[in-house]
């Protein structure tokens, strides 16, 4: 036999919870020391023994140097969080130790093994950290089922036994390191919708024992004339006693401090309520900050808040529910224990379905953000047991890739998943890649979580798509997925074309200077491709009036937008007849003036002959990229061979063809001529610009090849929902 347990791995303390079948509801598993929570405390002793707990919490408490806490606020960073004797330990190491004494610790007290766990981490961790965190669960032995934001965990707790159709839920979870604002909604069906979260993942109750340590330390200097900063063993034990403090300080107006000072003597002071408050005032203002932009950004106030709950050991302290009632009108709730509510929410999720997270597929569905729906707030009552209720949780960070801007001057970061969609979510994007034969064809991507300035954000690694097999007619389509799993983690596929199997997709390490990303990009490092676009125009008598009026215009805000010194326009007209009516040149004056002269009926009324032979004799001698852009609004028709297969030769000559089609033209025909059968168009005359604008911009994205990071394109740009 073997059960699943829920993890709240805290700063301060973690717990352990299980889900109880007799019951049907979650319970905490006590330690060997009879307690629901753990301190999550470390101790180095000095004969090599790792103490971890109750015990090291004691040491701790007496100013042991060789005791470690607060680490988790160090997950995600690989450099040592802490040193022993000379060796280095990162915080992922420290937590795989705790995870893997809790794990022992449980498994000893219920006398059965653990199967797997869902853990819970801040829902603004990044990526980095709650991938920290799933490698120090297997470093301790753990199958990880799901990690799980802390507040969803604490709110599908609450939910459980006080479950209101319609009420909106803030979930105000401030715990030792960690602050978390999340807004809910119960919805009908015991659906819990999370509706926006966000946080400050150094923020927390260590917060306001430093300013405490800080008043502490300056205090004595100015009466003793004493340093102790310098002192490790007493700013130890005044580490451990300011957490004292501050729990007393919850219980009483004013507290005794007396401490041992080196050099000095005993110490003695007093520190009242109003002291504490006024030194960490603007902390929890910082808290407050964000619950109110929270709502701002849902479009919501304070009074259509039904339920503040609150989460973490941090908020036992009354400043912080005596300020939300003030701000907020509402009285914070209290039905749940602060300390255990999410470790009870992680077990409830051992037994609730796994959102499906999905390979990628040719279909995509749109996905918008869950949305605040006003409705009457239905009468509380208890779910029957807890397998009943349900959450769509969403992720707290937009997910992006460093690119470069349109007129190639700076780094940009380009948004592909909106933060606060529901997990699990899905982007695909495509974009051109030229491959080039006996070169190793590989594509970089940066990505990166946050929507300010790149070096702003936290930048994930370097992303190395590569098998990507050598096309010999013009570019390959490379379609790559984004995506957020349901535990917040970040995905990346690629495919080429319609290939059935991904591309290997290798991560590296981002350089350590980073700097450049912020930076203007040096010119000189930037080389446009040379590019030389053929419009063939139809002039057949069909083209008359509006048509050939609309191409006209086209073509003109075409060669506007396809910026660059390296590119060349020339013009060909079809109709009965060939007619040349500019050859290619790069003056732009121009090929304007040629425009105008584009008229229907030049080189007779039907549409029979065939223009790439001629195309492709004026690109015989021409190097760099070639495109040739078609227009046409009708049938070809008595041509010989079939213009598909003279198309088929330009195309084998690394010619390129877009095919615009208008009034009565074959779609079915653009798509046999296009060298992407899916970018062939069947539009309105009246798309024409717009058309020919768009793709100026993604042959001028593309052409820019040395120094820049690819650029993605996408005629439609889409999301995946995952359904349950």
């Amino acid at each position: 036999m073997s059960v699943k347990i829920g993890i709240d791995l805290g700063t301060t303390f973690s717990a352990v919870a299980i889900y109880d079948k007799t019951t049907q509801m979650p319970k905490i598993v006590k330690n060997q020391y009879g307690n629901h929570i753990t301190p999550s405390v470390i101790q180095f002793c000095d004969d090599g023994e790792i103490i971890i707990g109750d015990e090291a919490k004691e040491a701790f408490d007496e100013g042991d140097v060789g005791c470690v806490t607060a680490f988790k606020r160090g997950m995600g960073d690989n450099q040592p969080y802490a040193f022993y004797k000379g060796k280095g330990y990162s915080a992922e190491e420290l937590s795989a130790m705790l995870l893997k004494a809790l794990k022992e610790d449980t498994e000893k007290i219920l006398n059965d093994t653990i199967e797997e766990a869902v853990i819970t981490v801040p829902a603004y961790f990044f990526h980095k950290e709650r991938q920290a965190t799933l490698n120090a669960a297997k470093k301790a032995g753990l199958k990880v089922r799901m990690l799980i934001n802390e507040p969803t965990a604490a709110a599908l707790n609450y939910g459980v036994n006080h479950w209101r159709e319609n009420a909106v839920i803030m979930v105000y979870d401030l715990g030792g390191g960690t602050f978390d604002v999340t807004l809910l909604q119960m919805g009908n069906h015991n659906e819990i919708h999370c509706l926006k979260t966000m946080g400050n993942h150094i923020l927390g109750g260590k917060d306001w024992d430093r300013a405490l340590v800080h008043y502490l330390i300056q205090l004595i200097y100015s009466e003793t004339g004493e340093d102790v900063k310098k002192d490790n063993q007493f700013m130890n034990e005044l580490s451990g006693n300011v957490e004292k403090i501050k729990k007393d300080l919850t219980k009483a107006k004013q507290v005794k401090i007396k401490l041992r000072v080196p050099h000095y003597g005993i110490y003695e002071t007093i520190i009242t309520v109003e002291d504490f408050e006024n030194l960490t005032h603007s902390l929890l203002d910082q808290t407050v900050t964000l619950c109110e932009t929270i709502l701002k950004e849902s479009q919501m106030d304070w009074h259509q808040v039904t339920d503040i709950l609150l989460v973490g050991g941090s908020t036992r302290m009354p400043q912080v529910s005596k300020y939300l009632e003030k701000v907020s009108g509402h009285r914070p709730l209290t039905q749940v224990n602060p300390d255990e509510a999410v470790a009870l929410g992680a077990a409830i999720q051992t037994i609730l379905p796994i959102p499906k997270y999905e390979k990628l597929q040719a279909g995509e569905l749109k996905s918008t953000p869950t949305r605040f729906k006003a409705g009457l707030v239905k009468k509380e009552q208890s779910l029957t047991h807890a397998s009943a209720i349900r959450v769509k949780d969403v992720q707290a960070h937009a997910l992006g890739i460093i690119a470069v801007n349109a007129e190639g001057t700076h780094y940009e970061n380009q948004n592909i998943i909106p933060a606060n969609q529901e997990i699990p979510v899905k982007c695909a994007k495509k974009f051109q890649y030229y491959t080039y034969p006996n070169r190793k064809n590989e594509v970089d991507i940066y990505l990166l979580q946050g929507t300010k300035p790149i070096l702003e954000c936290e930048i994930l690694n370097k992303y190395v798509i590569s098998g990507i097999k050598h096309k010999e007619d013009g570019p390959t389509i490379i379609r790559i997925q984004y995506s957020y799993d349901a535990s917040g983690l970040v995905h990346v596929q690629a495919r080429q074309e319609d290939d059935q199997y991904d591309l290997p997709i290798r991560e590296e390490p981002i350089d350590k200077d980073i700097s450049r990303f912020g930076q203007p990009i040096p010119q000189e490092k930037i080389t446009q491709e040379k590019v030389s676009v053929l419009f063939v125009i139809d002039t057949s008598g069909s083209m008359a009036g509006s048509r050939i009026d609309e191409a006209k215009l086209s073509i003109k805000d075409f060669v506007h937008k396809l910026k660059g010194k390296n590119v060349s326009f020339g013009i060909l007209a079809f109709s009965s007849s060939i007619t040349p009516i500019q050859s290619l040149t790069e003056n732009r004056h121009k090929i304007n003036k040629s425009t105008d002269s584009l008229d229907s009926g030049i080189g007779g009324c039907g549409t029979s002959a065939d223009p790439f032979p001629a195309a492709q004799k004026i690109f015989e001698s021409v190097k760099g990229r070639k495109i040739i852009i078609v227009l046409t609004d009708g049938d070809w028709y008595g041509m010989e061979p079939e213009p598909t297969v003279t198309a088929e030769i330009c195309k084998k000559n690394q010619i390129e063809i877009i095919a615009i089609g208008i009034g009565e033209s074959n779609l079915e025909f653009l798509r046999k001529i296009s060298s992407i059968s899916e970018k062939a168009l069947k539009i309105n005359e009246k798309q024409l610009r717009q058309s020919f604008g768009n793709i100026a911009q993604t042959i001028h994205d593309s052409s820019h090849t040395k120094g820049k990071i690819n650029r993605e394109y996408s005629s439609v740009d889409t999301w995946d929902a995952v359904d349950e």
